[in-house]
């Protein structure tokens, strides 16, 4: 006994209808798969296939039904911020799925070996960009489904502000008024 439990993404009959739908969207959009389609990750909250075709290589993700709300917010995404984002080929926002266009060489592949995280600096100030431009979006995205994680919905963080004596207001080595109002606005 492994102790390891079995995917989803290890199904076969899952394999089948995904490799169906990767066909069928790849069809629509006239590109011809030219290898076998292989699935370099599968994890317990989502799975990616690799699918080598006439116009390069292209892209399919799957997501749990916990994190099912990931494509249709990768969708507005696209439509959002198209400079950020992989192109997408075709989304099952019902299921969870994605098929898109190569992003280009992973970071990691480059930085590991040169332990240089010079690379990193354009990416991080487009990521603050994008984090900035979707404040504006945030009942959008809610209305996807996705979880509400702002400060101001978790409890823990209305208990933790209510401890006024653990703030050490206008203390040494705590918060200033300021401060503590700004966390309360």
């Amino acid at each position: 006994m492994t102790g390891r439990s079995i995917l989803k993404w290890e199904d076969p009959n899952w394999q089948k209808q995904a490799h169906e739908w990767i066909r069928t969207q790849a069809e629509r959009q006239s590109i011809q798969i030219t290898g076998e389609i292989e699935q370099p990750h599968m994890y317990p909250w989502s799975t990616v296939m690799r699918i080598p075709t006439n116009e390069g290589t292209i892209f399919y993700k799957a997501t749990a039904v916990e994190t099912v709300y990931e494509s249709a917010l990768t969708e507005k995404l696209a439509g959002w911020f198209p400079d950020c984002m992989p192109e997408l080929i075709a989304v099952d926002t019902t299921r969870g799925w994605m098929l898109m266009r190569d992003g280009g060489e992973q970071l990691r592949a480059s930085i590991r070996p040169a332990q240089d995280i010079k690379p990193w600096e354009p990416v991080i100030t487009k990521y603050a960009e994008l984090q900035i431009g979707l404040a504006g979006h945030a009942s959008e995205m809610l209305a996807l489904g996705i979880p509400d994680h702002r400060l101001v919905t978790l409890p823990c963080y209305k208990e933790l502000l209510a401890d006024e004596d653990s703030l050490m207001i206008d203390q040494e080595k705590g918060l200033t008024s300021a401060e503590f109002q700004q966390l309360r606005d």
